[in-house]
């Protein structure tokens, strides 16, 4: 059966999320429902493999799709997110490159690590420093995440006390979730170390010392690609 229609190219992934929402809305999609192959909706869309994948890519990151190797791409049975950030949604769909998502990482990082040095309180320290040492458990048994990395700077957002900073650095991290996973799982004690920097940092330092070790640590997995 051929639940999508052909698009024109006008913003050709944006239409083919939009399709995908309106067939999960309809009841033709449900949850744990497989999708077509990608051949097979860049044939009903009459769009190219390119735009199928770059629109799978978005609902997969906000949730609404797992992808399974070997076994193909289902619509979530447990979306990761309650709700769809359109926040998250327009920075996906821009056509900056990489290079210029890593500067928007490192300004609003930088920015939101300063605040809550400002308003930081010896519990949120001790919080940091366990975050840390739970890292160190995961690493030694390999079984560390994505996850793991990204509570150490949920704890330093949380610090900040404000509601709007929260929202924007979450939605910024969470578009480098599957980078963050890679780069803690091939190199954690760089993790660990780069953590325990950004503690010491943040316990002892000034704000352009904190700046100076997020800045040691983006060189390093710039480096890395």
């Amino acid at each position: 059966m051929t639940v999508f229609e052909p698009l024109d190219r006008v913003s050709v992934a944006s239409h083919v999320i939009a399709q995908i929402e309106a067939a999960m809305r309809r009841g033709d999609l449900r949850r744990g429902d497989r999708l077509p192959t990608e051949i097979e909706l860049a044939e009903q869309f009459q769009v190219s493999r390119t735009s199928i994948r770059e629109a799978l890519k978005v609902l997969e990151i906000l949730g609404l799709l797992d992808v399974k190797r070997g076994a193909g791409t289902f619509i979530a049975t447990a979306p990761r997110m309650p709700t769809l950030d359109p926040l998250l949604f327009l920075l996906l769909l821009e056509d900056g490159s990489r290079d210029d998502l890593v500067e928007v990482r490192f300004m609003v990082e930088v920015g939101f690590t300063q605040l809550a040095q400002a308003r930081m309180e010896l519990e949120t320290i001790e919080r940091l420093e366990e975050n840390v040492r739970e890292l160190e458990v995961a690493v030694a048994a390999d079984q560390v995440t994505a996850e793991h990395d990204l509570s150490f700077h949920q704890i330093i957002l949380e610090a900040t006390r404000n509601p709007f900073v929260i929202q924007i650095g979450r939605t910024v991290l969470e578009l480098f979730r599957e980078s963050i996973g890679q780069g803690v799982r091939t190199f954690p004690q760089r993790a660990i170390d780069h953590h325990k920097a950004i503690v010491r940092a943040l316990r002892d330092g000034t704000k352009t010392e904190v700046e100076q070790v997020i800045r040691d640590s983006y060189e390093f997995w710039k480096e890395l690609g």
